[in-house]
């Protein structure tokens, strides 16, 4: 994982054992990179382990649901933030859509490229929608 692609309150991978928590701190010492983290239900969990303990959690199915993203045809889903936005997170493999494809005038509407992990969807949910984005967990 890069340090420069997190932030605290993203939910990533502890490798050893293979479960999500949260990030609560990001730490540098020696031109190294630490993480403190918490359990998902809060509790303290890991007092600065090495970055490279922990992993990018793929954006799957589950995790889709997990945070709030309603499927909305095929290839593309919305969120209920998004209400009124017609701004859609596109799945499909395709050159097309490329981050960010703005739709003809008569649509208005904006197609993002489905992140890959899930704390890279939450970095970017306050750039959407000026809040944070809630995860059910």
């Amino acid at each position: 994982m890069n340090e420069r692609d997190l932030r605290t309150g993203n939910i990533v991978g502890f490798v050893l054992p293979d479960q999500p928590v949260i990030v609560s701190e990001i730490l540098k010492y020696n031109d190294e990179y630490f993480l403190e983290t918490l359990t998902i239900d809060g509790e303290t969990g890991n007092a600065g382990r090495p970055i490279d303990d922990f992993e990018p959690i793929p954006l799957t199915e589950e995790w889709r649901i997990k945070c709030g993203l309603i499927k909305d045809g095929e290839l593309t889903y919305t969120h209920k933030d998004l209400e009124g936005q017609m701004v859609y997170f596109d799945i499909a493999q395709n050159a097309y859509f490329n981050d960010v494809n703005v739709c003809g005038d008569f649509d208005q509407c904006v197609f993002i490229k489905m992140p890959e992990f899930v704390h890279t969807l939450q970095n970017w949910w306050p750039l959407l929608t000026g809040k944070e984005l809630e995860i059910k967990l």
